[in-house]
């Protein structure tokens, strides 16, 4: 392992995500009755600086690419990520809030203009690395110092998280409410979900040139439970349920003392068993880094 003498960094970045909230029925024979709501997903690009302590972050969304162009909705989505790594552990802390949401019932086009819902997250990942003595997850990950041979560890990732769905009105439309959850007729007004996933996994580095170039696939699956609470106009429900997720990302780069490259692809889901449904949660995303020590 080595660090780099330069410790600032400047970055110029771009990309694409995508989060897609499923909700499917358990039960066979219900053809037609799931539902999907999503943000209005955007390319994006941005800039980061990191000089000594200060950290600089500046992003935007790139024009014409939203599902639904802004002029026509006005669902909105807010995200923020910290994270920091030493040798045997890491930790990246998430929060995210949507005013609005797009639906599309059993994946219908166009989307509908769900402004009724707000979603909020929050959590964080906590990343145990076994074998931090050989391999060095800030390289694998970003290239934030270079490892020299190629080597990998076995991972512990435990997430912690808590996500409050609200509507005014009911975020499974009525039509289809007898299918979900408890089955019953009465608005779903709201669902919260304070859960906990423990996903072991690993990471190996492929290491070229002495760490001049690197590949890093990674894989985690594991299962955990979810305290969840809903709630329509005439009760509470509350209980224990099982959740079971994965988290896949690949990384590959060209690394050195004075500039490097990275490119990234994520994509991370949790299913959670509530009653007769499915919940379902998937983030992807891809990007493309470029940036200069100094």
């Amino acid at each position: 392992m080595r660090d780099f003498e330069k410790k600032n960094r400047l970055t110029f970045y771009c990309g694409t995500f995508s989060r897609s909230i499923e909700v499917n029925p358990r039960r066979s024979n219900t053809m037609g009755k799931s539902v999907s709501l999503s943000p209005n997903s955007f390319a994006f690009a941005g800039i980061t600086a990191q000089y000594k302590k200060l950290f600089l972050y500046l992003e935007t969304a790139l024009p014409n690419t939203h599902k639904v162009s802004p002029n026509q909705t006005d669902v909105k989505g807010y995200a923020i990520f910290i994270g920091h790594f030493k040798k045997k552990w890491g930790a990246t802390f998430f929060a995210s809030y949507n005013s609005g949401l797009l639906m599309a019932t059993n994946g219908s086009r166009p989307y509908l203009d769900r402004k009724d819902i707000n979603r909020f997250s929050i959590g964080f990942h906590h990343y145990t690395i076994f074998n931090g003595d050989k391999f060095s997850y800030q390289s694998a990950n970003s290239g934030g110092n270079q490892q020299l041979q190629s080597a990998g560890s076995f991972m512990l990732l435990t997430t912690p998280s808590y996500v409050n769905i609200q509507s005014k009105g009911s975020i499974i439309p009525g039509e289809i409410l007898q299918y979900h959850f408890t089955g019953t007729n009465m608005p779903l007004q709201s669902l919260q979900l304070l859960s906990l996933q423990v996903k072991p996994g690993y990471i190996y580095n492929f290491i070229w040139q002495e760490g001049r170039c690197f590949f890093s696939p990674a894989v985690y699956a594991g299962i955990g439970t979810d305290y969840h609470k809903l709630k329509n106009k005439s009760e509470n429900l509350r209980g224990l349920n099982m959740n079971v997720g994965y988290r896949i990302k690949t990384v590959a780069g060209i690394n050195n003392d004075h500039w490097y490259i990275t490119a990234e692809w994520l994509m991370e889901s949790s299913r959670s068993f509530l009653y007769d449904s499915h919940l379902n949660n998937t983030y992807k995303e891809a990007s493309f880094n470029i940036g200069w020590r100094f």
